[in-house]
């Protein structure tokens, strides 16, 4: 026989998202101590820190979507919200990628991109750690 699904500790989930700021900033920090030993002029570290932000917010707005309604009668707001939640995230994160690369100048495209797949690890890390 099948376990139930627990339910969702919403309240953990708040939590993880907002500890989710301290790997932007450990990434900014390294990015700061990269630049000041190669005297880059701290393009490294604005390149870093816009992924990593453009994430932790795509991530933030579809977490406080997503997880708005709950209980056994809400099956259906919740399998909306999730969709509508994935949906904002990829916008923001497309328009947000457009708006870096199109307004940052000098930027370095691969620290941007890799600064984002850092938190997206770092994200499915927590989120496994919660179970």
């Amino acid at each position: 026989m099948s376990r139930p699904a627990s339910r969702t500790q919403k309240k953990q989930i708040y939590t993880a998202q907002a500890r989710q700021i301290w790997p932007v900033l450990l990434l900014t920090g390294l990015g700061v101590i990269y630049d000041m030993t190669q005297g880059a002029g701290f393009i490294a570290t604005k390149s870093i820190f816009l992924g990593a932000l453009l994430h932790f917010l795509a991530q933030s707005v579809f977490t406080f979507v997503a997880y708005r309604a709950e209980g056994a009668r809400a099956r259906q707001q919740i399998m909306l919200n999730m969709y509508l939640g994935q949906m904002l995230k990829w916008l923001i994160s497309l328009l947000g990628f457009a708006l870096i690369f199109i307004y940052q100048q000098p930027i370095t495209a691969a620290l941007v991109i890799i600064g984002y797949f850092i938190m997206q690890l770092y994200h499915i890390i927590s989120m496994w750690r919660l179970r």
